[in-house]
C-alpha cells in the first residue's frame, strides 16, 4: 500500500508543478465493487490437475483525487483508491463450497475526464484513466470435505486502466455531488498459488494459473474546486438587436455601433446575431462606409489569456458573415478586447450576457 501511496503523491505533485490558469481540485468518493470471479487450473506435484473458480461478494470500494479542471472543460488528475471484496465460493473437484478469505486491490491512476458545461448545476463527464494495481489474495479457505480442502493466497500486481462515466451536480459554485460508474481493469494476468492435501494423494501443493482482473464500481461523492466560477442555472436569453448611437462631433454623420450578442464560452451566431449583422451590413450600404471595424469581447468567466482568444473568434466570425452577406472583406478590421471593456462591470469570474459581445463600428463617412 507505501508504494501505491507514494505513486498517487507523485502523480498530485506533477500536477501541481505544471504551470495552468486552471482550477485546482480535490475530491473524495465511495461506493460498490463487484470483481469477476478468478479461476485457473490446480497443478499437483503428481501431476494431478483440477480447475477451480473463486466467485466475490459484492465488496466496497473508496479513493482519494487531485486534479486541475480547464477553461474548455478537460479535467486531469491523480487518484488512488482501494477496493475489498470478501470471497463467496470456491469451486472445485466438482464441487462448489462455501469460503472463507478476502480480496484487496489498491490502484494509483492518471485520469482524463471531460466535463460538459450545460448552461446548468447538472455536468455529465466522461473519461478514462492508466496507472498500477496491486492484488492481494489472502486467506481464502475451501474445506470440501475433511480430507481435501484448498487454501488459495497471492500478492501480485499489474498495469491497469478504468472508463469513467457520470454526472455532477453543483451544489455551490465550489462544491459538487458526484456519482460515476468505473469498469477497472488489468492489462496483463495476475497470479497466486494453492496449497492443501488431496486425499488419498496426500500434501498437493501447487500453482495456480494466472486471472484476469475485471471490475465494475459505482461511486458517490464530492468535488471541491478552489476559486470556482458561479454556475448559471439557466442561459439568459439572447438581448434584442440593439443599436447604440455614440455623440460625434460632426453634425451631418454619427457614429454607428451595431451589437452582437453570442452565448456562453461561444462564438457561433445565433438567429438574433445574424438579424443584427444584416442590419449593419444594410447601413453599410446605405452609409457607404469605407472602413468598418468589429471588435470581439467577453465576460470574465475564464482567463484574460483564453478570452482574450474568444474575443478574436467572436470578431472573426461576424467579419465571416458579413463577407458573405457582400461586405467587401479589405474593408473590414477586426481586434479583441477580451474581458478589459466591460459593458456591464463585474467582479472576476462572473457569466453576464451583455459582456459576451461583438461590436461593429461604422464611423462616419
Amino acid at each position: 500500500m507505501s508504494r501505491i501511496l507514494l505513486a498517487g503523491t507523485a502523480l498530485a505533485a506533477a500536477l501541481v508543478a505544471q504551470p495552468s490558469n486552471a482550477q485546482f481540485y480535490i475530491g473524495a468518493a465511495g461506493g460498490l465493487t463487484q470483481t469477476r470471479d478468478f479461476s485457473g487450473p490446480d497443478v499437483g506435484t503428481l501431476a494431478r490437475a483440477n480447475d477451480h473458480k473463486i466467485e466475490f461478494d459484492r465488496g466496497w470500494v473508496g479513493s482519494l483525487s487531485a486534479g486541475y479542471k480547464f477553461d474548455y472543460g478537460m479535467r486531469v488528475e491523480g487518484e488512488i483508491a482501494q477496493r475489498r471484496s470478501n470471497v463467496d465460493s470456491v469451486t472445485g473437484f466438482g464441487a462448489s463450497e462455501d469460503a472463507s478469505g478476502r480480496l484487496r486491490v489498491n490502484s494509483a491512476m492518471l485520469n482524463a475526464i471531460y466535463e460538459l458545461n450545460t448552461g446548468s448545476a447538472f455536468m455529465p463527464y466522461i473519461g478514462a484513466g492508466f496507472g498500477r494495481a496491486q492484488l492481494r489474495l489472502s486467506d481464502v479457505r475451501d474445506p470440501v470435505n475433511a480430507t481435501i480442502n484448498r487454501n488459495y493466497s497471492g500478492n501480485d500486481s499489474v498495469w491497469a486502466y478504468q472508463i469513467v462515466g457520470g454526472l455532477a451536480y453543483a451544489l455551490t459554485p465550489e462544491i459538487a455531488l458526484t456519482a460515476d460508474y468505473r469498469y477497472f481493469a488489468g492489462l496483463g494476468n495476475v497470479s497466486y498459488s494453492s496449497a492443501g492435501t488431496n486425499a488419498p494423494v496426500g500434501n498437493n501443493p501447487g500453482r495456480v494459473g494466472d486471472a484476469d482482473l475485471r471490475n465494475h464500481s459505482v461511486l458517490v461523492g464530492l468535488r471541491y474546486t478552489f476559486g470556482a466560477p458561479a454556475p448559471t442555472v439557466a442561459p439568459a436569453p439572447a438581448p434584442a438587436p440593439a443599436l447604440v448611437v455614440a455623440p460625434a462631433a460632426a453634425p451631418v454623420r454619427q457614429t454607428q455601433t451595431f451589437l452582437v450578442f453570442f452565448d456562453w464560452d461561444s462564438a457561433n451566431l445565433t438567429a438574433a446575431a445574424r438579424d443584427t449583422i444584416t442590419t449593419a451590413v444594410n447601413a453599410i450600404r446605405a452609409g457607404g462606409n469605407a472602413r468598418i471595424e468589429v471588435v470581439g469581447h467577453t465576460d470574465t468567466s475564464g482567463s484574460p489569456q483564453y478570452n482574450q482568444r474568444l474575443g478574436q473568434r467572436r470578431a472573426d466570425a461576424v467579419r465571416t458573415e458579413m463577407t458573405r452577406l457582400g461586405v467587401a472583406a479589405n474593408a473590414i478590421t477586426t481586434r479583441s478586447a477580451g474581458e478589459t471593456q466591460l459593458r456591464v462591470p463585474t467582479a472576476d469570474n462572473v457569466r453576464e450576457a451583455q459582456n459576451r459581445r461583438a461590436e461593429i463600428i461604422l464611423p462616419p463617412s
